[in-house]
């Protein structure tokens, strides 16, 4: 572990010039910015998000809704993986509801009244979980 003398020494060659490359100055203020909150999370005084870094208290709010302002804070986090999955989510959704609107279209075609076979399967998709979910969704406007 690099004590504090340590990184006061550092920061002392860096600023006198001496050879050390200027990506040290960063290097030390993430150092300290990590060291303190590491000191604040074992001290219980904040919350903070893993992912970015965004943090809360120390009597911003009571234990209990702590937790929630987290969550919520993870709703929303850019750097968060739950937002990159509930992108994707969205997405996928958006595409299911298409084809299910291209399953409803295409039973009203006279294509698939001529074939037995396509209709079956043109049913079993529109009965399938995730196509009737997208079709509610769809209808709900949501």
């Amino acid at each position: 572990m690099i004590d504090d003398a340590t990184l006061v020494a550092w920061e002392q060659m860096v600023k006198d010039g001496q050879n050390v490359r200027g990506e040290l100055l960063d290097a030390i203020a993430e150092i300290r910015r990590l060291r303190k909150w590491v000191n604040d999370l074992q001290a219980g005084m904040f919350i903070n998000c893993v992912y970015c870094g965004h943090r809360y208290g120390p009597d911003t709010e009571v234990p209990a809704s702590k937790a929630l302002i987290l969550k919520e804070h993870i709703e929303v986090c850019p750097d968060h993986p739950m937002s990159a999955l509930k992108r994707d989510l969205a997405a996928h959704r958006a595409v299911v509801r298409e084809l299910a609107r291209a399953l409803e279209i295409a039973m009203g075609d006279e294509f698939v009244h001529h074939g037995q076979a396509t209709r079956k399967i043109v049913r079993a998709a529109l009965a399938h979980p995730l196509v009737v979910a997208a079709r509610t969704e769809g209808r709900d406007g949501k």
